[in-house]
């Protein structure tokens, strides 16, 4: 199409020409790149397939751990239900504490107002800054 527009005038003159010298050397350097890019997307691939499974299971258990504590806790009584109401405002955070926890850049107190409307900010606080994992994702 370059060309085709290149003949009819529609590009400058002076402009180069896009016509390969050596299509030998593209076809061969073209097999290798095709191979590092099947490479690289399998891995990227392979990372996010963890990591939807581990958090597939964070969720499970989150579901279990919720399931286990209304059944425990099922009374009326007054204590009952603000162990369980607790209970569940500490589930509803555990997301965002393990996002938080695993970035460098950390907005643990905006997410926790959203989450839970505070009152686990200052615990989370002292687990975030002081139990930093050796590698961190950005």
């Amino acid at each position: 199409m370059y060309t085709h527009k290149q003949a009819g005038k529609f590009i400058p003159a002076n402009w180069p020409s896009l016509v390969m010298k050596a299509p030998v050397a593209f076809n061969l350097s073209s097999f290798a790149l095709s191979l590092l890019l099947v490479f690289r997307t399998n891995t990227s691939y392979g990372r996010f397939d963890e990591a939807r499974k581990l958090w597939g299971g964070c969720v499970n258990r989150s579901r279990d751990l919720a399931r286990q504590a209304a059944t425990w806790l099922p009374g009326t009584d007054p204590a009952d239900v603000q162990l369980r109401d607790a209970f569940f405002r500490w589930l509803r955070a555990f997301p965002w504490i393990l996002k938080n926890h695993l970035r460098e850049k950390k907005a643990w107190q905006q997410d926790l107002q959203v989450c839970c409307g505070g009152g686990v900010q200052m615990v989370c606080y002292q687990m975030l800054f002081t139990h930093q994992p050796k590698h961190r994702t950005s």
